[in-house]
């Protein structure tokens, strides 16, 4: 890309966001299914901290990335002007 192409950005989501978003819904999702097959076969601790890392590790990115985009968005609507 080029450097004037990022000053015309549209103040909505960018590409990047929307991929760490969607990777950390599959982190989760990932996660979960780990977690349902492992404890339908028994509940092994290796699956079980395999699982529940996937699962954290997407709560974790979704929560910083959605977190700043929702505050960029706030930022957008304010009453204040400084």
């Amino acid at each position: 890309m080029r450097p004037s192409s990022l000053r015309n950005e549209p103040p909505g989501i960018s590409r990047r966001d929307a991929v760490l978003i969607v990777y950390g819904f599959l982190f989760v999702l990932l996660g979960l299914i780990i977690l349902y097959r492992v404890v339908r076969l028994g509940g092994s601790s290796v699956g079980l901290g395999l699982g529940g890392g996937f699962v954290l590790l997407g709560v974790y990115r979704l929560r910083f990335v959605l977190g700043y985009y929702f505050a960029r968005k706030r930022e957008g609507r304010s009453d204040v002007r400084g």
